[in-house]
């Protein structure tokens, strides 16, 4: 018998998905008007959640109501509240509820009390989420990103151009290069990092995560960096992509996660969580570094051990 058939049969299973960004608007206006740590305004955005027929058979028709964190469960972003909402829908309507795979940091405890406090299980994919959840009386299990399950040597992937006795590096700056963000990145700062990088002699090729990052690519190409696409490269030949380049230097989680995979050096940035250190912590111990503009050490180094810029 057909092996996929046999466990089909054996195991009958139907997902339904809702995907990210499903509910936002019903916050929106908790961000702009600054309630977004207000209990009381958030439910009554949750009170209009309800309202959504499409989730709200989504959560009545499942035995187990399963959260992706990921990223976003984090100060009380639109996101998070958006996220925690319907989270508190499912406790509600009494289901089974698992929060996985994601980065904790700076969540009120009224949030906490009535999102992840209830879940049967709750798992965190870095040591630092975990440590700060317990601090505030939660259970969770540290688990690897499920990212690390994924085959990224499994497809064809663009050619790196390079010269002969050259040293690659790919560069990506991460989330803080993202628009309308208090703390965002701005095109001189990545001028800064890609001239440092430069002056050590390494060749920068610019990896362009979206649209939204076009002012830098313009930066980035003015200096005569090579510029490739994430949508080029097909996630499952991630890392054999990334093996053409002798480092990587990224503020992307998951970029420096699939450098860790691939065993390329890479040296971490800063992002909008200590999801960055935590995954340092989970895949090296590694110190890391705050100095951007000198980019000394390798905070990642793929098993293949520590690697300098000069």
């Amino acid at each position: 018998m057909d092996q996929a058939k046999d466990d089909a049969d054996r195991f009958p299973a139907h997902v339904a998905t809702v995907s990210i960004g499903h509910g936002y608007d019903h916050f929106r206006t908790l961000i702009e008007n600054r309630q977004g740590r207000s209990a009381a305004a958030w439910r009554e955005a949750v009170d209009s959640l309800a309202g959504d027929p499409h989730l709200m058979h989504a959560i009545a028709s499942a035995d187990l109501v399963v959260a992706n964190l990921e990223g976003t469960f984090h100060h009380h972003t639109v996101g998070s509240l958006a996220l925690g909402g319907a989270l508190a829908l499912a406790h509600r309507m009494r289901k089974r509820v698992w929060a996985v795979n994601g980065t904790v940091e700076e969540i009120e405890p009224w949030l906490l009390s009535e999102t992840l406090a209830p879940c049967e299980h709750v798992s965190v994919r870095e040591p630092v989420s975990g440590r700060w959840l317990r601090r505030q009386g939660l259970r969770a299990t540290t688990a690897a990103d499920c990212a690390f399950l994924t085959d990224i040597c499994s497809a064809p992937v663009p050619h790196a151009a390079a010269v002969a006795g050259q040293r690659l590096v790919l560069y990506t700056p991460g989330v803080l290069a993202l628009p309308d963000r208090p703390d965002s990145l701005d095109p001189d700062d990545v001028g800064a990092q890609l001239d440092a990088l430069i002056a050590a002699g390494w060749t920068p090729v610019f990896f362009e995560m979206g649209p939204a990052e076009a002012p830098f690519t313009a930066r980035a190409r003015d200096l005569g960096c090579a510029i490739a696409r994430v949508t080029d490269v097909p996630w499952q030949g991630f890392g054999n992509y990334l093996r053409q380049f002798d480092l990587v230097v990224s503020g992307r989680y998951h970029v420096l996660l699939f450098a860790a995979m691939a065993g390329v050096p890479s040296v971490a940035l800063p992002s909008n969580t200590w999801k960055i250190e935590g995954l340092i912590e989970l895949t090296s111990g590694a110190a890391w570094s705050h100095d951007l503009l000198r980019l000394r050490p390798t905070c990642i180094d793929g098993g293949n051990g520590p690697s300098r810029l000069d």
